[in-house]
């Protein structure tokens, strides 16, 4: 997932300097992902002095063994954040409990997640082995995720933070926006559905202009790299700045519309993460978000047309949670320093 062979990197750097070793990056065809990977990156290489190396998950499954000796007990492990901690992506959930039980000599980072368990026994399962570590920062990205945490993952070596999404942070320069009169939708039709009738609805509301169908995930998954992923996120967050309103039921596509400098529309998905992951966000630009109920009851035409009239948004997502972001990298700090 880099330019170069980020094993060979591993393998071959100087042992004694430390790294920051991103490990089971996901998300081959989905941009949201990938995004997250971006923005972890570049969050520890501005606020790190560590050379930062990303792995994927299909990589590192392919050379397990060599992966796991080439990194050294004062290297630290990162995962990635997003919405895969819990029993709804049981692969993603099983490559996080793998590279907890392999580091135990290592500080382990995972970034900012939502957790959904909806069996308890899979629950008690993870919780067993993150409680187990001995030095592990879980860091989650909406509140009822850090009760989830605070009740079932806390333990003496577990380390918890409350933050937002680490795409929110990543800055993006708007480009100039071409005239346009278009909604853009961006609709997901995964696990993730939630039952209702807010995008139609929504969809309806806006049938007098353009509508814009765009999406976060690639068909065919034809990402090859960060890099090849990284021009294809600009492209859609060119895309979304281009359109008058971004209306949508998936998480980054709501967060891509936000960097566009867009007002967004966002329905929640089938267990609450989005609403919850930009409520923060939601409360310090409530004229630019409007967060909707499952069935869209209560919004209307005039709302839509309200949100395509304004301007881009003067203060980027990061501006505006400069604090939360700030106070995430000084809790990471002390984290990495004890």
């Amino acid at each position: 997932m880099s330019a170069t062979d980020p094993v060979h990197e591993l393998t071959t750097r100087d042992p004694a300097i430390p790294v920051a070793v991103i490990l089971a990056a996901h998300g081959w065809a989905n941009l949201g992902d990938h995004a997250i990977t971006l923005a972890t990156r570049s969050f520890l290489a501005a606020r790190f002095p560590y050379r930062v190396i990303v792995i994927d998950r299909q990589t590192l499954a392919a050379q397990w063994g060599l992966i796991v000796a080439s990194i050294r007990p004062h290297d630290v492990v990162v995962l990635p954040g997003g919405g895969n901690l819990g029993d709804l992506w049981p692969h993603e959930e099983a490559a996080r409990l793998a590279v907890v039980r392999a580091f135990p000599h290592n500080a382990i980072v995972s970034f900012p997640q939502s957790i959904r368990f909806a069996d308890p026994e899979a629950l008690a399962r993870s919780a067993a082995i993150y409680r187990a570590h001995p030095r592990l920062l879980l860091a989650t990205r909406d509140e009822r995720s850090a009760d989830i945490a605070r009740e079932h993952l806390a333990a003496d070596g577990v380390h918890l933070v409350r933050t937002e999404d680490i795409v929110l942070q990543h800055p993006y320069p708007f480009a100039f926006r071409p005239d346009s009169e278009a909604i853009a939708f961006l609709e997901r039709d995964d696990a993730e559905k939630a039952p209702g009738s807010a995008m139609a609805r929504l969809r309806a509301l806006a049938a007098g202009r353009e509508a814009l169908e765009a999406d976060t995930i690639i068909r065919p998954a034809a990402l090859t790299s960060l890099g090849d992923a990284a021009h294809h996120l600009y492209a859609l967050i060119d895309t979304l700045h281009a359109a008058r309103v971004v209306v949508t039921d998936r998480l980054h596509g709501a967060i891509f519309g936000l960097l566009a400098g867009r007002p967004v529309v966002a329905a929640d998905n089938s267990y609450g993460k989005i609403h919850a992951a930009l409520k923060t966000l939601q409360q310090r630009a409530p004229e630019r978000i409007l967060l909707v109920d499952p069935d869209a009851t209560g919004v209307t035409g005039e709302q839509l047309e309200r949100l395509a009239a304004m301007p881009d948004a003067e203060a980027t997502p990061g501006d505006l949670l400069a604090d939360r972001f700030d106070a995430f990298e000084r809790e990471l700090r002390a984290f990495l320093d004890a």
